[in-house]
């Protein structure tokens, strides 16, 4: 998987569209968007700090 950057982004957006439809037919709609909104968010800054230490090396 490290060979592979777009492969590994692939891999992780059909993942989380799978246990997204998953969530959605077991919780309500709402929930489900303020759970995937956090996790975005989250995401995002773990992306951000993997790039900066990524680059400064």
């Amino acid at each position: 998987m490290k060979q592979h950057p777009r492969a590994t982004i692939i891999f992780s957006l059909v993942l989380a569209h799978l246990v997204g439809a998953l969530a959605l037919s077991y919780f309500p709609r709402d929930i489900v968007e303020v759970v995937l909104m956090i996790g975005a968010v989250v995401m995002g800054i773990v992306i951000l700090l993997w790039w900066r230490r990524r680059r400064r090396a």
